[in-house]
């Protein structure tokens, strides 16, 4: 999946320096979370932007853990793929439009439960 989104190949990653495809901006804050995570003293999950092999920025959100695989040490990092602004408007118009009459619904009720009657009611 990783390889089929950055567009890189298992060949093309593997011995590869891992901050290459980091945004340069991006770099010492990854390098220092991840060092961080390493270490066992913290457990945040990071923000940054991903150089695709199309020279195309996606952003990803990251969390790793160090681990033991075949009595070695690794790492096992965790990957959200975030979406593009583009892609969130689109995504996000459209749950709007389709919860927009619950949305309506919701707010009757909450009316309806909330009103001076319904409040003196509760204090009886």
């Amino acid at each position: 999946m990783y390889q089929k989104l950055s567009g890189y190949t298992d060949t093309e990653l593997i011995g590869t320096y891992s901050l290459n495809n980091i945004y340069p901006d991006d770099r010492e804050m990854v390098r220092e979370k991840a060092i961080k995570c390493l270490k066992g003293e913290s457990f945040e999950t990071y923000e940054y932007r991903f150089i695709k092999k199309n020279d195309e920025v996606m952003r990803v959100l990251e969390t790793i853990t160090p681990i033991v695989y075949d009595n070695d040490r690794a790492t096992l990092a965790v990957l959200w793929i975030l979406p593009s602004a583009i892609e969130w408007k689109k995504h996000f118009t459209k749950v709007r439009k389709n919860t927009e009459p619950l949305s309506k619904l919701f707010r009757m009720v909450i009316m309806r439960l909330i009103s001076p009657v319904n409040i003196l009611s509760l204090m009886m």
